[in-house]
């Protein structure tokens, strides 16, 4: 059963202080029913915008990898380990391991799907949260940004931690690194016209968490 016939089923608990009077009772029915209504096709319409979301984040990812650069020269030459990637580096040289990759990715998932449960959880009352999974539940009520989120993620796994708490200054330039990500994908048509900084980004064969984790090692460096 999805979120849209969760809100119809809603049923209604008629309030003490109106139960006997036909009239009150009549006119709460009706309004409990059109709030289900409102609530269950604003639902819909939410659903398909998050539809959408997750098109355009398949899209682009679809767009990085089609610029990617492959390492794998490097990893013959023997200067990166076997199962460990680069990442392109401005002023410090950070390695990401694949176990740290895919921390970032699963935390960045669950911090978003709980941010997307808990904006949904006030529709005539659904009931998503009751049905989060424990990886999404734990974010419930977290303040804290997507890029910090994911860096501490990543950072539990690294041979190299940073191991301290995350300053403002490493959650802006994380933050700024995404939003570079981003432009990097929507101008893949004009590769050659790009800055070399987007051009770089483009050809990186690295999730876009492990490039942030990298701006915001650096960050810390600075």
């Amino acid at each position: 059963m999805d979120i849209h016939d969760n809100i119809i089923n809603l049923q209604i608990k008629i309030p003490e202080g109106i139960q006997g009077n036909e009239k009150l009772m009549l006119w709460y029915k009706a309004g409990h029913r059109d709030a289900r209504h409102a609530a269950a096709e604003l639902s819909i319409q939410i659903a398909q915008e998050l539809e959408d979301l997750k098109n355009e984040n398949r899209m682009l990812r679809a767009t990085l990898e089609e610029y990617q650069s492959g390492d794998d020269d490097l990893h013959d030459e023997g200067q990166i380990p076997a199962g460990y990637s680069l990442v392109p580096t401005d002023s410090i040289e950070v390695i990401v391991t694949p176990l740290m990759e895919e921390a970032g990715i699963a935390a960045s998932s669950d911090h978003y799907d709980a941010n997307i449960i808990q904006s949904m959880g006030g529709l005539g009352g659904c009931k998503t949260m009751e049905q989060a999974t424990p990886e999404v539940a734990r974010y419930f009520g977290c303040e804290k940004p997507s890029v910090q989120v994911f860096f501490e993620a990543m950072d539990a796994h690294s041979p190299d931690p940073y191991g301290k708490e995350v300053t403002p200054e490493m959650i802006k330039a994380g933050q700024d690194m995404m939003a570079r990500l981003f432009d990097a994908a929507m101008l893949k048509s004009t590769v050659k016209e790009n800055p070399s900084a987007l051009r770089a980004l483009i050809n990186s064969n690295d999730a876009p968490v492990s490039i942030a984790y990298k701006a915001m090692r650096t960050a810390a460096k600075a």
